[in-house]
Protein backbone atom coordinates (compact mmCIF):
# COMPACT_ATOMS: atom_id res chain seq x y z
CA UNK A 1 0.00 0.00 0.00
CA UNK A 2 2.83 2.46 0.79
CA UNK A 3 4.47 1.91 -2.60
CA UNK A 4 1.17 2.90 -4.26
CA UNK A 5 1.17 6.15 -2.29
CA UNK A 6 4.62 6.99 -3.67
CA UNK A 7 3.58 6.41 -7.28
CA UNK A 8 2.06 9.89 -7.82
CA UNK A 9 5.20 11.51 -6.38
CA UNK A 10 7.49 9.44 -8.61
CA UNK A 11 5.38 10.21 -11.66
CA UNK A 12 5.50 13.91 -10.85
CA UNK A 13 9.30 13.83 -10.50
CA UNK A 14 9.66 11.92 -13.77
CA UNK A 15 7.41 14.39 -15.58
CA UNK A 16 9.37 17.36 -14.34
CA UNK A 17 12.64 16.02 -15.71
CA UNK A 18 16.06 17.03 -14.53
CA UNK A 19 16.24 20.24 -12.55
CA UNK A 20 17.42 23.37 -14.38
CA UNK A 21 20.48 25.40 -13.40
CA UNK A 22 20.59 26.44 -9.79
CA UNK A 23 19.97 30.10 -9.00
CA UNK A 24 23.63 30.41 -8.08
CA UNK A 25 24.66 29.02 -11.50
CA UNK A 26 22.91 31.29 -14.01
CA UNK A 27 22.19 30.04 -17.50
CA UNK A 28 23.98 31.64 -20.44
CA UNK A 29 21.34 32.01 -23.15
CA UNK A 30 22.19 34.25 -26.09
CA UNK A 31 19.93 36.71 -27.92
CA UNK A 32 18.85 33.95 -30.33
CA UNK A 33 17.75 31.65 -27.50
CA UNK A 34 20.75 29.33 -27.84
CA UNK A 35 22.03 27.90 -24.57
CA UNK A 36 25.75 28.14 -23.87
CA UNK A 37 25.49 26.24 -20.60
CA UNK A 38 25.87 27.96 -17.26
CA UNK A 39 28.62 29.88 -15.49
CA UNK A 40 29.95 26.70 -13.87
CA UNK A 41 29.18 24.41 -16.78
CA UNK A 42 29.87 26.15 -20.08
CA UNK A 43 28.65 24.28 -23.16
CA UNK A 44 32.02 24.60 -24.90
CA UNK A 45 35.04 24.78 -22.64
CA UNK A 46 36.18 24.65 -19.06
CA UNK A 47 35.84 28.29 -18.03
CA UNK A 48 33.04 30.76 -18.66
CA UNK A 49 34.69 33.98 -19.74
CA UNK A 50 32.27 36.88 -19.71
CA UNK A 51 33.12 40.20 -21.26
CA UNK A 52 30.77 43.01 -20.29
CA UNK A 53 30.37 45.39 -23.19
CA UNK A 54 28.05 48.22 -24.17
CA UNK A 55 26.59 49.21 -27.51
CA UNK A 56 27.50 52.88 -27.03
CA UNK A 57 30.59 52.72 -24.82
CA UNK A 58 33.60 54.03 -26.76
CA UNK A 59 36.04 52.29 -24.40
CA UNK A 60 34.48 48.86 -24.86
CA UNK A 61 34.17 49.45 -28.61
CA UNK A 62 37.89 50.29 -28.71
CA UNK A 63 38.62 46.88 -27.15
CA UNK A 64 36.74 44.82 -29.75
CA UNK A 65 39.87 43.71 -31.69
CA UNK A 66 41.59 42.61 -28.46
CA UNK A 67 38.45 40.82 -27.26
CA UNK A 68 38.34 38.95 -30.57
CA UNK A 69 42.03 38.00 -30.27
CA UNK A 70 41.74 36.82 -26.66
CA UNK A 71 38.66 34.72 -27.32
CA UNK A 72 40.10 33.06 -30.41
CA UNK A 73 43.44 32.41 -28.67
CA UNK A 74 42.00 30.87 -25.51
CA UNK A 75 38.97 28.98 -26.89
CA UNK A 76 41.08 25.91 -27.79
CA UNK A 77 42.47 25.90 -24.23
CA UNK A 78 39.00 25.87 -22.66
CA UNK A 79 37.76 29.47 -22.38
CA UNK A 80 34.17 29.88 -23.56
CA UNK A 81 33.69 33.59 -24.25
CA UNK A 82 30.38 35.41 -24.20
CA UNK A 83 29.66 39.09 -24.54
CA UNK A 84 27.29 40.40 -21.89
CA UNK A 85 25.15 43.48 -22.44
CA UNK A 86 24.09 44.32 -18.89
CA UNK A 87 21.21 46.73 -19.33
CA UNK A 88 17.52 46.72 -18.57
CA UNK A 89 16.81 48.70 -21.73
CA UNK A 90 18.97 47.24 -24.50
CA UNK A 91 17.05 45.38 -27.19
CA UNK A 92 18.19 42.30 -29.11
CA UNK A 93 18.03 44.32 -32.36
CA UNK A 94 20.51 46.85 -30.94
CA UNK A 95 22.84 44.06 -29.87
CA UNK A 96 22.63 42.42 -33.31
CA UNK A 97 23.46 45.76 -34.96
CA UNK A 98 26.38 46.23 -32.59
CA UNK A 99 27.71 42.73 -33.29
CA UNK A 100 27.39 43.25 -37.05
CA UNK A 101 28.93 46.73 -36.94
CA UNK A 102 32.02 45.40 -35.18
CA UNK A 103 32.15 42.00 -36.92
CA UNK A 104 31.76 40.16 -33.62
CA UNK A 105 30.77 36.53 -33.87
CA UNK A 106 30.70 35.70 -30.16
CA UNK A 107 27.59 34.68 -28.22
CA UNK A 108 25.79 37.75 -26.90
CA UNK A 109 23.76 37.63 -23.70
CA UNK A 110 21.45 40.37 -22.43
CA UNK A 111 21.66 40.68 -18.64
CA UNK A 112 18.49 42.73 -18.00
CA UNK A 113 18.33 42.10 -14.27
CA UNK A 114 22.12 42.35 -13.82
CA UNK A 115 22.37 38.86 -12.33
CA UNK A 116 25.55 38.16 -14.30
CA UNK A 117 27.02 41.58 -13.50
CA UNK A 118 26.46 40.99 -9.79
CA UNK A 119 28.03 37.51 -9.92
CA UNK A 120 30.97 38.88 -11.91
CA UNK A 121 31.40 41.97 -9.72
CA UNK A 122 31.18 43.96 -12.96
CA UNK A 123 30.63 47.70 -12.67
CA UNK A 124 31.83 49.04 -16.03
CA UNK A 125 32.17 48.13 -19.68
CA UNK A 126 34.48 46.69 -20.75
CA UNK A 127 35.11 44.37 -17.86
CA UNK A 128 35.98 40.68 -17.92
CA UNK A 129 35.13 37.86 -15.56
CA UNK A 130 36.25 34.23 -15.58
CA UNK A 131 34.41 31.51 -13.70
CA UNK A 132 35.86 28.12 -12.73
CA UNK A 133 34.06 24.80 -13.35
CA UNK A 134 32.97 25.02 -9.70
CA UNK A 135 31.24 28.33 -10.44
CA UNK A 136 33.75 30.41 -8.46
CA UNK A 137 34.80 33.82 -9.73
CA UNK A 138 38.48 33.32 -10.57
CA UNK A 139 39.06 36.74 -12.14
CA UNK A 140 37.17 40.02 -12.40
CA UNK A 141 38.56 43.21 -13.82
CA UNK A 142 40.09 44.95 -16.77
CA UNK A 143 41.14 43.33 -20.01
CA UNK A 144 44.47 45.12 -19.73
CA UNK A 145 45.88 48.44 -18.51
CA UNK A 146 45.58 50.34 -21.80
CA UNK A 147 43.48 52.98 -20.05
CA UNK A 148 45.12 54.72 -17.09
CA UNK A 149 41.81 56.49 -16.49
CA UNK A 150 38.67 57.44 -18.37
CA UNK A 151 39.77 59.27 -21.50
CA UNK A 152 43.43 58.58 -20.70
CA UNK A 153 44.70 55.82 -23.00
CA UNK A 154 48.34 54.81 -22.92
CA UNK A 155 50.38 54.27 -26.07
CA UNK A 156 50.06 50.53 -25.45
CA UNK A 157 49.04 48.16 -22.69
CA UNK A 158 51.75 46.86 -20.36
CA UNK A 159 49.68 44.47 -18.19
CA UNK A 160 47.53 41.95 -20.11
CA UNK A 161 45.43 41.11 -17.03
CA UNK A 162 42.78 38.91 -18.66
CA UNK A 163 45.41 36.99 -20.64
CA UNK A 164 47.45 36.53 -17.44
CA UNK A 165 44.40 35.15 -15.62
CA UNK A 166 43.61 32.74 -18.44
CA UNK A 167 47.27 31.68 -18.66
CA UNK A 168 47.20 30.88 -14.94
CA UNK A 169 44.05 28.78 -15.30
CA UNK A 170 45.36 26.94 -18.37
CA UNK A 171 48.52 26.12 -16.40
CA UNK A 172 46.45 24.81 -13.48
CA UNK A 173 47.44 27.66 -11.16
CA UNK A 174 45.36 29.97 -9.00
CA UNK A 175 44.99 33.34 -10.70
CA UNK A 176 47.80 35.49 -9.30
CA UNK A 177 45.88 38.75 -9.58
CA UNK A 178 42.18 37.83 -9.21
CA UNK A 179 40.85 41.41 -9.10
CA UNK A 180 41.82 44.51 -11.04
CA UNK A 181 40.05 47.85 -11.52
CA UNK A 182 38.47 48.28 -14.93
CA UNK A 183 38.07 51.67 -16.60
CA UNK A 184 35.10 52.38 -18.84
CA UNK A 185 31.42 53.22 -18.96
CA UNK A 186 29.37 52.48 -15.88
CA UNK A 187 26.83 49.69 -16.02
CA UNK A 188 23.50 51.37 -15.24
Amino acid sequence: MKSCALLPVLLLLAACGAPGPAADDPALVDIDGVSHGTLAHPAHGRWSTLIFIGTECPVSNHYVPEIRRICSTYAPAGAQCALVYSSAHVRAEEVRAHLAGFSLDLPAVIDRDRTLAARAEAAVTPQAAVFTPEGALAYSGRIDDLYAGLGQPRQRATEPDLRNALDDLVAGRTVRKPRTSAVGCYIE
